[in-house]
């Protein structure tokens, strides 16, 4: 039986991007790997104050638009609406422009095991070692994140607005104006909500995500036995900061045999299991995750838990997010807490006193029987 005692200490700070201690947690993972088990390190442009920016740039483009507005711009208002909208769909997709300004190397950790005597498939286990602590725990902050694909047409229709500004009566510029005073409000206060994070207690990451990573450790040291699939483990840095580390290794990486990622997040709370429907921003890039690789882990998980795995019906953004975008299955497994499902996370109530010792044994054993039968397909 694995013992976690040895490595959930690793995952007990708070370990932001571009932070120190981010740094030293991916130092004593390596040292915890050791000779024991073989890795490689994926180094990539890793831009650590991604939210921190785009959230000023948010912010302070919306307050612009504002007094553009009440100025009466005219097409100067049109300008800046396209741009604000452009900079935003640019980053959102992955294009860094002004979060460019802050730029270091990032580090996944990869376990390859190219163990197959005929390899014919591949699966790729991933989790992600970075950490993030916000103003609102990720349930508080629907309400800003949601209204982000109308935030988006209501900078549009500024910009139009603005090609006609001249020629609106008194009582329509007043109704806009107004619009656009609600407009900056809720973007800017999903801007300070992650601008501020690092401001505030912060969140240890224990559930998010250091239990799934002490998993899928503890499995490299008990690797099943298998005939036709090749594995890759995958540690990702980045993840809260808009995936950039998944987003690299996707990139980069050439996927010969037919291949499937599941992902993890939360695991060893001490709730029932869920698995991602969707994954992506609410009706901007909604992607649905694989219904035959859902099913697989499905009758796995019920069978080793006892208990009904509960099909998440949000929408999630995480790790298995750029591998569906390429066309590859993929999923997300995870646990609920039982008094706080999926709240107080982001938050200083994620710490180690959520994950449970046995709940990642038995989460280990679900990866087992997952990849023998998997490779028995």
């Amino acid at each position: 039986m694995p013992k976690f005692v040895d490595l959930l200490p690793i995952f007990g700070v708070s370990r932001p991007n571009g932070s120190y201690a981010l740094d030293v947690t991916r130092k004593r993972i390596c040292h915890w790997l050791g000779e024991q088990l073989p890795y490689q390190l994926h180094t990539f442009s890793l831009f650590p104050y991604y939210s921190e920016l785009l959230g000023v740039w948010v912010a302070s483009s919306q307050l612009l638009l504002v007094w553009a507005v009440w100025q009466r711009w005219g097409w100067g208002l049109s300008l800046i609406g396209i741009i604000s909208l452009v900079v935003i769909w640019l980053e959102v997709n992955g294009r860094y422009t002004i979060t460019r300004l802050f730029c270091t190397q990032g580090y996944n950790i990869i376990l390859p095991f190219p163990s197959a005597t005929q390899p014919r498939q591949q699966a790729i286990l991933s989790a992600h070692y970075d950490s993030k602590t916000e103003l609102l725990d990720q349930q508080n902050r629907k309400i800003f994140v949601a209204y982000v694909p109308l935030g988006l047409l209501i900078i549009l229709g500024l910009s139009i607005y603005g090609l006609c500004q001249s020629a609106a009566s008194a009582p329509v510029q007043t109704a806009v104006l107004i619009i656009a005073i609600l407009h900056w409000g809720m973007m800017t206060g999903l801007a300070l909500n992650s601008l501020l994070g690092r401001f505030v207690s912060p969140s240890l990451g224990a559930v998010d995500n250091g239990g799934s990573c002490a998993v899928l450790l503890h499995l490299a040291q008990q690797f099943p036995t298998l005939q036709q699939t090749n594995v890759t483990i995958a540690l990702f840095v980045g993840e809260e900061i808009w995936l950039q580390g998944s987003r690299a290794f996707a990139a980069n990486h050439t996927f010969a045999l037919p291949t499937v990622v599941l992902n993890l997040e939360g695991m060893g709370q001490n709730g029932r299991y869920y698995l991602t429907t969707k994954i992506g921003l609410p009706l901007l890039q909604e992607l649905p995750t694989d219904n035959t690789l859902n099913a697989r882990v499905t009758a796995v998980a019920e069978a080793v838990s006892g208990q009904p795995v509960e099909m998440l019906a949000e929408v999630m953004m995480t790790d298995t997010f750029p591998f569906l975008k390429q066309g590859i299955p993929a999923t997300t497994l995870g646990t609920y807490d039982q008094e706080l499902k999926l709240s107080g996370l982001h938050r200083p109530t994620d710490n180690l006193s959520r994950i449970h010792e046995s709940n990642l044994t038995q989460a280990v054993e679900i990866l087992q029987r997952f990849l023998w039968h998997y490779d028995q397909e």
